[in-house]
């Protein structure tokens, strides 16, 4: 579940950079209907070339990662109650958001000389989360990306925790 729900994103961020790369819009409902017609093409391809990949593991490892999510995910979702806005003290919280709400906006990435004067380092930097902020506003109908950090945050967040929990069960002895 942890590896398909990365590969989404990793997807989503790419056929994103693909689109603005062939001078197309990011658009939010087309980005997901490719993404995951890629996804289940390489599933499909997968399939056929090794017959179904049977995955198995103790009940109780699913059990301890679904903790380790879930909780993960709750306590970030917990510190940003009740409105859910970012944590932070920090002022690039508002350079991230100015870029997620660009892209949001003018369905692309920064290409114009004139934009670093409005967003600064931000032209420059990469923008893979900004652009998956930036599709769950578009999906959400949302007017700014600012509302869909801190959920996405503690989304990602909790599967990284969950695959170095992963981790961990594989280099420990049996």
């Amino acid at each position: 579940l942890s590896v398909i729900l990365v590969t989404l994103m990793a997807a989503l961020i790419l056929v994103a950079y693909a689109l603005d790369a062939l001078g197309l819009a990011i658009d939010p409902g087309a980005v997901l209907l490719v993404s995951l017609a890629l996804l289940g093409g390489g599933f499909g391809v997968a399939w056929t070339r090794r017959g179904l990949v049977e995955v198995s593991a103790p009940v109780w490892a699913t059990a301890g990662w679904l903790v380790v999510v879930v909780g993960v995910c709750g306590y970030f979702l917990w510190l940003a109650r009740p409105d859910f806005l970012p944590v932070t003290a920090n002022g690039d919280t508002v350079h991230h958001v100015s870029l997620i709400d660009y892209i949001l906006r003018t369905r692309g990435l920064v290409h114009a000389p004139g934009m670093d004067r409005y967003l600064g380092e931000m032209t420059v930097y990469p923008a893979g989360s900004h652009i998956l902020a930036a599709l769950v506003a578009g999906w959400l109908n949302l007017a700014s990306g600012l509302w869909v950090m801190q959920p996405l945050l503690a989304v990602l967040i909790a599967l990284k925790a969950g695959f170095v929990y992963l981790i961990t069960l594989r280099l420990l002895p049996p």
